[in-house]
């Protein structure tokens, strides 16, 4: 986990008895309080959309998406208040397109003159989804013509970290890890699935616990847990395809007596109410 630490983060504004207050002042006192929270989304949270959130709708050659939440890597909450929202249309489309939502980096007026600014989430149109930003779906294009759009965003999760502290080491809690072989997910929509028994020792359930999974690593892929009381089954799909192996490379790796199998680590913890 990199996290990105603003270098003002530990200044605060010290108030005194008839001291004038000036816009930078208020400003100061604004960034201490936001820098706090990104920060501590930063080390709580895996960038991604809450709850399926910001779903992404073809309505004839045009995108619409739907309100929801979500975290991107610096711990800015991405906020798309108004169901049915349009996505800004670029020029021309290429094939595939990426639809993303990213931080605006300057508030946009709610009113002409007005000094409120509203910072909620851009959705853009893409080549590519740039650093930062959170992808929401992929596209199908020809020429300026929308073909299909499948939504494919990457649900936020806990940090490793905080699934391996002693915040949940409760009683009616259990956390591992598991290794998955992840060779075959090198298209996008590719999908795995594997089985993890909970341990047999130590804490029992008796109702199908919440399970919460996090992948290691910066590849992205959406997740999906079903469980029971003995074990829950994790199904890992790839967002994105794996870039194109050079030909003289994938001659020379078929020619060789050993071959490595590509794997991801998934972290996961299971918390029951009973």
């Amino acid at each position: 986990m990199s996290l990105t630490i603003p270098s003002n983060i530990m200044q605060s504004l010290l108030y005194t008895d008839g001291m004038f207050l000036t816009s930078a002042n208020m400003t100061a006192e604004q960034a201490y309080f936001n820098n706090w929270i990104y920060l501590q989304n930063q080390c709580t949270f895996t960038p991604g959309v809450f709850a399926g959130g910001m779903q992404v709708t073809q309505q004839g050659n045009s995108l619409i998406v739907s309100s929801g939440v979500g975290i991107d890597g610096a711990g800015h909450l991405l906020v798309v208040a108004s169901n049915g929202t349009p996505v800004a249309m670029p020029a021309t489309l290429t094939n595939p397109f990426y639809v993303y939502a990213q931080y605006p980096a300057i508030g946009t007026p709610v009113a002409t003159g007005s000094p409120v600014l509203s910072y909620t989430a851009q959705v853009m149109i893409g080549s590519s989804v740039p650093s930062g930003a959170v992808q929401l779906a992929t596209g199908v294009a020809s020429g300026t013509t929308i073909s299909s759009v499948a939504n494919n965003s990457q649900p936020v999760y806990l940090q490793p970290t905080m699934l391996n502290s002693s915040l949940v080491s409760m009683a009616n809690a259990l956390k591992g890890s598991v290794t998955v072989d992840s060779g075959n997910l090198t298209k996008a929509g590719t999908s795995t699935t594997a089985t993890v028994v909970f341990p047999t020792t130590g804490t029992t359930f008796t109702t199908a616990p919440m399970v919460t999974v996090t992948v290691q690593g910066s590849i992205p892929y959406a997740l999906a847990v079903a469980s029971d009381t003995t074990q829950f089954v994790v199904t890992l799909t790839a967002v994105q395809s794996a870039p194109a192996t050079d030909s003289k490379t994938a001659s020379a790796s078929t020619n060789t007596s050993t071959s490595t199998t590509s794997s991801v680590v998934l972290n996961w913890i299971a918390v029951s109410n009973s």
